[in-house]
């Protein structure tokens, strides 16, 4: 059931029996799993390892997202299975400005969903938070080597609008100590 503005109420239908709607307390363990899947997934690319604490952390803050009128974590469901999950936080993306931003973060659909929709739905959930928040803009990151995930997300409208480089120190210091 979606709102006056199109939003995830009670959950809004999509194409096969897809549902996109607020994650409840209840959901957290599903998202984990999908999140652990993502964590897996973007292991090739870090150049900077994880804390051990990770894992409790995005816990920590999945459960504070679902009492929090400021950011919405979204589930996507299929026939009672949660195959998606996105989650969508005010930040102030500019050192140069207070204006706030909505971060869509933790974006991750199940392999056997993938290229469905899932994504673009959830993302469709999000822009619409962020304009009944008042807010213009929605940011991501994504890996730089992430070829699919840049793709995907160009495809639906967003634009590059700065790059972070890395480089080894030693490397890059020509390997004076």
């Amino acid at each position: 059931m979606a709102d006056a503005d199109g939003a995830a109420k009670d959950g809004v239908p999509l194409a096969d029996e897809l549902t996109v709607r607020p994650a409840q307390a209840s959901d957290l363990d599903a998202l984990m799993d999908l999140w652990r899947e993502l964590n897996e997934q973007q292991e090739p690319w870090r150049v900077f390892p994880p804390r051990p604490s990770m894992e409790e952390e995005v816990r920590l803050s999945y459960q504070r997202a679902v009492d929090d009128p400021r950011s919405l974590l979204l589930v996507a469901e299929a026939r009672g299975r949660i195959v998606g999950t996105a989650w969508g936080h005010r930040v102030v993306p500019s050192s140069f400005s207070d204006e706030p931003a909505i971060e869509l973060s933790g974006v991750v659909v199940a392999p056997d969903r993938r290229a469905e929709g899932v994504g673009r739905a959830l993302a469709t959930e999000i822009g619409l938070f962020a304009r009944r928040q008042g807010i213009r803009r929605v940011v991501i990151k994504t890996f730089a080597r992430n070829e699919s995930a840049l793709a995907f997300w160009q495809r639906i409208g967003f634009r590059p609008r700065m790059v972070q480089m890395v480089a080894d120190a030693r490397r890059l210091s020509g390997g004076a100590t």
